[in-house]
């Protein structure tokens, strides 16, 4: 990168984040930088008042660090003063996952960020958290190596210790992989799997407008995969972070937006109108934690209900809306009337009938064509699993599905046989109609994008049914966040399940 800031703005800014009673405090003698340290990567000295701590002291082919503390100056200060140097060997996936925190990878890769030039090599300056004073960053791609730079806020000569910084990195002929906006999106075959004798058609969208998350103050593509609904005509996705509703017009393979609103406040319903087509969604708040859409297109009379998030849940093609409330700790049914725009309660004394087996239920509700789905924690050992409980719409219990699972995302059904989606790995269930497991798929044969191993932000996914395109066949949409060498996108993908005769 070029370097965008002269040298002397540089000292104006270290300056400032060493304040000058500090400064006048300190002897000639402490200033001196008289210690000097290196490894295979890079070189410094440092002023008698700092200490390395040699416990956490690497000099390997892999890493190098020093941390260096103030032990001796300004005790009775009470402060900790620390600076730190790392150089790591990483590859541009490692490297951009841990930056996108921090730094917008966009603006970085045009070399739209202010710069600091720390021997020889301009550094992105950011702050990571605000206990910590200013952090610098240097990608080296010839070497693989990163590199960061970090101090207390009221380290003292920073300028100096900066300022003595040489690096010595090996040219091994390196080059990063170009940032997902310079690249095509992954494309994924349209393929065909089974579970038992029910058929699963996967076949992939794309966004007109592609969903990348850049980082900074833009990361947040992750959270479109989580909160989805789709009909025939939309899909809409919930930023539940940003309180933010996207409508995305399904037209052949494509997904375009259409429009985007916010819908954070107090509000029983709010009407959304499209854009491209006549009508509009409109955003109920049933509670407290829950949302759920009516999409009305093609006049009043046509609509379809949608759950969106939280503790609701809607059957699919009748007016019926279930709540749960944590308060009480009960579920309420009520009915959609539409042409008067407004939820009747007049049977919320609505009862799910609990076996004295199951302990508790979470508070997420899920509604089929015939079933309602809950699910309530089993502790074994140190692992939590949950237990899925499937009622009738009366709310009578029959049966709990067999197998120890994850928390599901969401519930379906095609031909009575339930679809659960399952997260870390993503994978879709399926059990038969008396809640016996018939197998599962995971991501990597749906969508060829494999799970990455100790991954501590994983791949998300949600689903919902539209309506069944003819019997024993039901439609669902799928997203999921794939990161692509290290940088977050989301992937939509249709999937048609379809089963034989029992």
């Amino acid at each position: 990168m070029r370097n965008t800031i002269p040298s002397y703005l540089f000292f104006l800014l270290m300056g400032f984040l060493i304040p000058t009673v500090f400064l006048s405090a300190c002897s000639t003698s402490e200033k001196d930088l008289n210690r000097k340290y290196s490894t295979r990567y890079f070189s410094l000295s440092l002023p008698q008042n700092y200490v390395l701590d040699e416990s956490q002291k690497k000099d390997e082919d892999d890493e190098c660090e020093m941390i260096f503390r103030d032990r001796e100056t300004y005790k009775s200060e009470g402060w900790s003063f620390w600076f730190s140097i790392t150089t790591k060997k990483q590859t541009a996936a490692e490297y951009r996952r841990q930056m996108l925190n921090f730094i917008d990878l966009k603006k970085y890769s045009m070399r739209n960020l202010p710069v600091i030039p720390v021997g020889g090599k301009d550094f992105i300056m950011y702050t990571p958290v605000a206990s910590q004073g200013e952090s610098l960053f240097y990608r080296d791609e010839a070497s693989g190596l990163s590199v960061w730079i970090e101090s207390s806020p009221r380290a003292l000569f920073l300028a100096e210790i900066l300022e003595s910084i040489k690096f010595t990195f090996p040219d091994l002929g390196l080059k990063d992989p170009n940032f997902p906006w310079n690249r095509d999106p992954v494309k994924v075959k349209t393929s065909i799997d089974h579970i038992g004798n029910c058929e699963f058609e996967v076949k992939q969208y794309f966004f007109v407008d592609r969903i990348i998350s850049s980082g900074g103050k833009n990361l947040g593509a992750v959270d479109a995969a989580y909160h989805v609904a789709a009909s025939r005509s939309y899909l809409y996705t919930y930023d539940a972070g940003r309180d933010e509703l996207t409508a995305y017009r399904i037209h052949g393979d494509k997904l375009d937006l259409d429009t985007s609103a916010k819908v954070e406040g107090d509000f029983y319903s709010l009407k959304v109108p499209f854009r491209m087509d006549p009508g509009y969604v409109e955003v109920y708040a049933p509670c407290d934690n829950g949302l759920f859409l009516v999409e009305h297109l093609g006049g009043e009379e046509k609509y379809t209900l949608l759950p969106l998030f939280g503790s609701v849940g809607v059957h699919p093609y009748e007016n019926m809306v279930l709540t749960y409330h944590e308060n009480t700790m009960q579920v309420y049914k009520q009915n959609l009337v539409p042409e008067e725009e407004y939820l009747d309660y007049s049977d919320w004394s609505f009862i799910l009938h609990l076996p004295s087996f199951i302990p508790e239920i979470s508070d997420l509700i899920y509604v089929t064509q015939n079933y309602i789905i809950m699910q309530s924690p089993i502790t074994l050992g140190d692992t939590i699993y949950y237990d899925a409980h499937v009622f009738d719409l009366d709310g009578n219990y029959l049966m709990t599905l067999e197998g120890k699972n994850g928390y599901a995302y969401d519930f379906c059904e095609v031909n009575g046989h339930i679809l659960g989606l399952y997260n870390y790995p993503a994978r879709i269930v399926m059990w038969d109609k008396q809640g016996k497991l018939e197998g599962q798929l995971d991501q990597e044969r749906l969508f060829g994008f494999e799970f990455p191993e100790n991954d501590d932000q994983p791949v998300s996914m949600c689903c919902v049914a539209t309506n069944p395109l003819e019997v024993g066949q039901t439609e669902l949409m799928m997203l999921i966040t794939h990161y692509v060498y290290g940088v977050p996108e989301v992937y939509a993908f249709r999937i048609i399940a379809t089963t034989g005769k029992d």
